[in-house]
């Protein structure tokens, strides 16, 4: 990364594929059938495991001694099955089968289609405990003045057709399940951006349409939301800075051809 002048790692952590990073408050998290594949699906054996913290604050420094920061990213409320099957009691719905991670392309097989068939409720107050502690946990390991939190491929019927959502959101003035997840971004939003708060200057969020975000927010992404003026950040833009951005040192090399000069100096697209 520090040779092409890539100055940002965005660490997807947690997916339903594994949860991948160990959460002392929650040893439960990085138990075998979380994140390691099952003899069945043939997988490579390095495509299991977990980081420890000491691994975390390990990589931390070589990537600042680098120039790198690393961005967490914990994905919720859908993309969590780890969190599912170690807390089904933090689920939308009875779903929990099965109560093991696996591959990617075995989605279909189990589900009949890629997404989490049951997704954090946002309306159960034990969701933002938990997401509290494990996020004081992120925060607390990452010098990162940003956190990603997901928020991406929720599918929203599974929220729809549950009476007691509908309750809440009825309660609550909610008109629409885009609502109902503008509630949650904003809860998630609070929790992150409170911890150690002089550090912290936001959350990032995949860009979703229709939903209202935090004012502290950023969205990967190239689309306009109405609701919110928001800080817009680009991991493809941070990524992709030419070198006047990123380096302070002479790193063209004298015998460079000239066209790579030029992509190197940003002066071709």
């Amino acid at each position: 990364m520090a040779l092409y002048k890539m100055n940002v790692l965005h660490l997807h952590l947690t997916d339903d594929q594994g949860w991948r990073i160990e959460i002392k408050k929650y040893p439960e998290l990085t138990s075998k059938k979380t994140t390691v594949f099952e003899a069945r699906h043939q997988q490579p054996e390095e495509r299991s495991g977990y980081y420890s913290q000491d691994d975390i604050k390990e990589l931390i420094r070589y990537a600042a001694e680098r120039h790198i920061t690393i961005v967490p990213e914990i994905d919720v409320p859908g993309h969590c099955w780890p969190v599912i099957i170690t807390h089904p009691e933090l689920g939308v719905n009875k779903t929990v089968k099965p109560d093991y991670v696996f591959p990617f392309l075995a989605s279909w097989g189990y589900w009949g289609h890629q997404f989490t068939p049951n997704p954090l409720d946002p309306t159960n107050e034990n969701v933002y405990k938990f997401l509290n502690d494990v996020f004081t946990e992120i925060a607390q390991l990452f010098p990162s003045k940003y956190i990603h939190f997901g928020g991406d491929e929720v599918v929203h019927r599974l929220w729809e057709n549950e009476p007691h959502v509908k309750e809440f959101m009825e309660k609550n003035g909610m008109n629409n399940v885009q609502q109902l997840q503008s509630y949650f971004v904003r809860r998630v939003s609070d929790i992150i951006v409170k911890k150690e708060s002089s550090r912290l200057a936001g959350m990032i969020f995949w860009l979703i349409p229709r939903i209202c975000l935090h004012q502290q927010l950023s969205c990967p992404g190239w689309e306009e939301v109405p609701c919110l003026k928001l800080r817009k950040i680009s991991f493809i833009q941070l990524q992709h800075l030419p070198a006047r951005y990123t380096s302070t040192f002479n790193n063209i090399p004298e015998m460079m051809e000239p066209w790579r000069i030029l992509i190197i100096r940003g002066q071709i697209p």
